[in-house]
């Protein structure tokens, strides 16, 4: 549970400042 979390968290946070930063 913990390490999948883990990934799927920073996948989520690196789209969002990805969008961020881009835009």
């Amino acid at each position: 549970v913990g390490e999948d979390d883990k990934i799927i968290i920073e996948k989520q946070l690196m789209e969002d400042f990805k969008s961020d930063y881009l835009d």
